[in-house]
């Protein structure tokens, strides 16, 4: 079962909090967890526990073999 101490053990491992300040005084926020091919079941259970963000598939630079899944929240009313 997924808990509040459970996803503060996988963002401390596996996540990352990211603030962007852009050229033109824009303020980017995001939070994701990246997880292997394998283990997409479990970021979706982040997703539902959190009831935002949404979860999707990254490849590797060129090699699809290569192949992982991130969560991410990038709303800022989120």
């Amino acid at each position: 079962m997924i808990n509040a101490s459970y996803i503060v053990g996988l963002t401390d491992g596996e996540g990352c909090f990211l603030v962007q300040i852009r050229t033109d005084c824009r303020i980017v926020l995001r939070f994701f967890i990246t997880q292997r091919f394998d283990n997409k079941e479990l970021l979706d259970k982040v997703c539902q526990f959190f009831k935002i963000g949404y979860v999707y598939r990254k490849f590797q630079g060129n090699q699809q073999r290569k192949m992982t899944f991130v969560y991410e929240v990038t709303k800022q009313d989120d």
